[in-house]
Formats: C-alpha cells, sequence, structure tokens
C-alpha cells in the first residue's frame, strides 16, 4: 500500500502551542475560562463513557486502579472529565511547558492534585528517556488529537515519527491487557489500522471503534473524525 502524507502546518511546531496555551493561562487567569475543546465537549463525553462501559476489561489483574495517561493532554479537560467519573490514577503528558503549566493551575483549583501527575515531554523520544520512571506504564493511552499534530511539523520525517510514537507507546503500555484510543481528524480509519497495526514493529490490533459523525459527498461518506481504539498483543 502506498504510504499515505499530510500537508504539514504550523499546528505542528511546538512554538504554535506554547503561543496557544500562555494565551489560554491568560484567559483562565482572567475569566477562568479552561480554553478549547480540542474536537468538542460531545467527542470527549463519548470516549468518557466507552471507558466507563469497559471498566471491567481495563482493570488491572491485581485490581489496582486503571491508570490512564492523556498523551498530550492540552489544557487537561480529557483528564477532569475523567476524574468527574471517579477516575484517580491519571497522568498528563505534553511537550508544551504552558500547556502543563495551565493543567497544574487548575487542578490546584479544583483540588485534584492528588490525583493527577503531569510531565513536560515529547512522545517522540519518551521511549528513550528516563522522565518516566521505569516501574510506570498505563493500562489506557488516550491521544486526542496529538498525533495529527505531530505528523503535521514541517520538519520531521513522517516514517519516523511513525516509528518513534510507535516505540513510546510500547515502551509506556502494559504488557497483556492495555489499550490505545486514538481520534484523529487527519487520518481515516483505513490509514490508522494500516500504521498501528501492520507495520513490522506493530503489537496492537483493532479492538474497538466510537462511532462520529459521517458526511456524504459525491455518494461517499466519511467521518470528520476518526476514534479507534487498540488492544496490546503482548
Amino acid at each position: 500500500m502506498e504510504e499515505s502524507t499530510i500537508n504539514s502546518s504550523i499546528l505542528g511546531t511546538k512554538e504554535y502551542w506554547e503561543n496557544l496555551y500562555q494565551q489560554e493561562i491568560n484567559n483562565y487567569l482572567d475569566h477562568s475560562d479552561p480554553g478549547e475543546i480540542w474536537f468538542g465537549k460531545g467527542l470527549t463525553m463519548k470516549m468518557v463513557k466507552w471507558i466507563k462501559s469497559k471498566s471491567s476489561q481495563l482493570l488491572p489483574d491485581d485490581g489496582d486502579q486503571i491508570k490512564i495517561l492523556d498523551l498530550g493532554c492540552g489544557n487537561g479537560h480529557l483528564l477532569y472529565s475523567l476524574y468527574q467519573q471517579g477516575y484517580t490514577d491519571l497522568t498528563g503528558l505534553d511537550y508544551a511547558d504552558k500547556s502543563i503549566k495551565l493543567v497544574n493551575q487548575m487542578a490546584s483549583d479544583l483540588g485534584i492534585v492528588n490525583n493527577l501527575k503531569t510531565y513536560v515531554a515529547d512522545v517522540l523520544t519518551l521511549y528513550k528517556s528516563n522522565l518516566i520512571p521505569e516501574r510506570i506504564k498505563f493500562n489506557l493511552i488516550i491521544d486526542k488529537g496529538t498525533f495529527d499534530a505531530i505528523c503535521l511539523n514541517p520538519d520531521l520525517d513522517l516514517n519516523q515519527v511513525k516509528s518513534d510514537y510507535l516505540a513510546t507507546l510500547e515502551a509506556i503500555l502494559f504488557k497483556g491487557r492495555s489499550f490505545f484510543m486514538i481520534a484523529s481528524c487527519n487520518w481515516t480509519k483505513d490509514e490508522l489500522i494500516n500504521m498501528f497495526t501492520k507495520s513490522s514493529q506493530s503489537f496492537l490490533s483493532l479492538y474497538d471503534e466510537i462511532e462520529t459523525p459521517q458526511f456524504s459527498f459525491g455518494g461517499s461518506k466519511g467521518n470528520n473524525v476518526t476514534c479507534l481504539i487498540f488492544q496490546r498483543l503482548s
């Protein structure tokens, strides 16, 4: 199959996101406005609902709390939504320092600091760093647009991006019963399946799909956003 490509964009640069989250910090401090909800509140609610419905499958064998990582957590809205549903072992990671500053400020104001860990880190180098201790693995990793943004970076090689991203997932997902949820507006369902299940280094299989709104054009149907869940094979 021919390798898919997408056009580069300023949305793929760290500078863009640092500037954006500085604006969101200012808005939050001035007006208590947490900022934009990436892909909308409706998808966030569907993602949280899916997680709630699969809690028994996500629960670790030792009966401990479900460990959830929001990979590219932005302003932390998804993490707060999960906390409101009773999830208390939550981690947010973003390469934009201002993003994590905003998340920490909001977590402090909401009184959930003890249930939320945050890291400033680049997902593409995380697998070869010691930022997150070796003992920390996750039952569920969620990406709500982060892979999209990374792929838009004009200075990165797309094939290397995919390889490094998969290496990080492999390093921090529990072996066995663990899951990876991704929402994308840049890649189709078939493209995501191809990237995450058919590469030589793949360790994932398609597990489920969250229904998202469809559009019709020229007799064909598609989705503005695709949301898939993959399970770790081993």
